[in-house]
């Protein structure tokens, strides 16, 4: 009786080829593309969610009363001290601040809602802010203060722009120049909202 014959090495072991068929009858090239495919579409979707994450704005809403009643959205521009609106605090017919010191001196307020703590200066700053809002046009969008001096209120009427003080929390420390702030303030000695966007 003959021996059994060896196996050859090849009927044992045989390497696939890139083409050979996988379980299912799946091509290896389009089983390779389809998971490469499928990982970076995931990775495309992490990122855009991780990046929509750190892109959504931060809102803070806070409420005051009404001073000088009105609507008014732009971009806050905060200064820690003291300011009035005569012309030799702010330009008449430009809108730069000209107070030395101040944190926005040299900076335009045109359109800006102005938050400082209260006024100082003349009562001359009252019949200023009015000729800014209405016949300059380069005066604030709207103010909010700490607490709105009566100088500020008459002009602010005068000017028809909003004036919020007495809000929940301190508008100095809370709100950041370049926010987003919209204000609704529909009447005097009423409440007041304040809705605070801020991105990042």
């Amino acid at each position: 009786m003959s021996a059994p014959s060896k196996p050859n090495d090849d009927d044992l072991i045989r390497t696939p080829t890139a083409n050979a068929a996988l379980p299912g009858e799946i091509d290896r090239r389009t089983f390779i593309v389809a998971a490469a495919t499928m990982t970076g579409v995931a990775l495309i979707s992490d990122a855009r969610a991780m990046a929509n994450e750190v892109e959504q704005p931060k809102k803070i809403v806070l409420t005051g009363i009404a001073r000088a009643k009105g609507k008014a959205a732009g971009e806050a521009m905060v200064n820690r001290q003291r300011m009035g609106w005569a012309f030799n605090h702010v330009g008449n017919e430009d809108g730069i601040v000209l107070v030395p010191g101040a944190d926005i001196q040299g900076k335009s307020i045109i359109g800006k809602i102005v938050v400082y703590p209260t006024v100082a200066g003349s009562t001359t700053g009252a019949i200023s802010l009015y000729y800014k809002c209405k016949v300059s046009n380069h005066g604030p969008a709207a103010i909010i203060c700490q607490q709105v001096h009566a100088i500020d209120i008459s002009g602010a009427i005068a000017g028809e722009i909003p004036a919020v003080d007495s809000l929940d929390q301190d508008p100095i420390t809370t709100i950041k120049t370049g926010d987003w702030v919209e204000i609704d303030a529909p009447k005097v000695g009423q409440k007041a909202t304040v809705t605070i966007t801020r991105k990042g």
